[in-house]
């Protein structure tokens, strides 16, 4: 996971670990969606792009 969080720095904001430990992940704030997602690719690992919108978190319901 150290070595896709490498690959996505340069071309994001920031880039970092989380998950509780079962096989983990990474996040990645960029505004290149497609460049960050190559070089992780790159790096061995599997890219999802996602946008969020600007109400951020909200509760459903």
């Amino acid at each position: 996971l150290d070595r896709l969080v490498e690959a996505a720095r340069p071309s994001s904001y920031g880039a970092k670990l989380t998950g509780a430990g079962g096989g983990g992940s990474i996040v990645a704030l960029t505004d290149r969606p497609s460049v960050t997602a190559e070089a992780i690719r790159a790096a061995g690992g599997k890219a999802f792009i996602v946008q969020s919108d600007s109400l951020g978190v909200a509760k459903l319901g």
